[in-house]
């Protein structure tokens, strides 16, 4: 009766291993929300992926100019939770999130006083129905429906030139932004 109650434990722990480990992607294809069957009860489950469906890694390389190349989109748990992708071959990584009204209200105002102290620099762009770029690197916009999303690129380089303009990598967060806003 032990070694059948031990190994439907491990049987178990077995099966949540594997529905938390994720499944790895191709280069191109969107990591979305997954279905599959349930062998015990034949119902469907829906494996979340954060906000990993809202862009592919092909139309991230894309919108950088295939200047970076990305490693795999990683999002956990449901809308909201965010995607995050690293950049190979530096110091970095890509983040999105999908954001409520007053997630990108309170984002809006902590870096307008940050704008204000000349630790930021904020410029509005076209993306949803209010949208800035901060520090050529992020964007927080919203659309008129309340819906909002936040992305950014961060890469650091040491002792050599980033691989990117400014206006290169504000043009890449704002294309991805513009995308995923339209997708929510």
């Amino acid at each position: 009766m032990k070694v059948f109650a031990s190994s439907i434990a491990t049987l178990t722990l077995s099966l949540l291993l594997a529905g938390c480990g994720g499944e790895d992607t191709e280069k191109g294809d969107a990591p979305i929300t997954t279905r599959q069957a349930t062998p015990s009860n034949g119902e469907v489950t829906v494996l979340e992926r954060g906000d990993c469906d809202l862009f592919t890694q092909e139309e991230l390389s894309e919108a950088f100019g295939e200047k970076l190349t990305f490693g795999k989109l990683v999002g956990y748990r449901g809308r909201g939770s965010s995607c995050t992708v690293s950049v190979q071959g530096y110091e970095g990584e890509f983040i999105l999130q999908a954001e409520s009204r007053e997630a990108f209200e309170n984002r809006r105002e902590t870096y307008f006083e940050y704008e204000r102290q000349g630790s930021a620099t904020m410029e509005p762009v076209d993306v949803g129905a209010e949208a800035y770029l901060l520090n050529n690197a992020q964007v927080i916009a919203i659309d008129a429906e309340g819906r909002a999303i936040n992305t950014a690129l961060q890469l650091f380089v040491f002792g050599e030139e980033l691989p990117l303009s400014k206006e290169e990598s504000g043009a890449g967060v704002q294309a991805i932004a513009r995308k995923a806003l339209d997708r929510l």
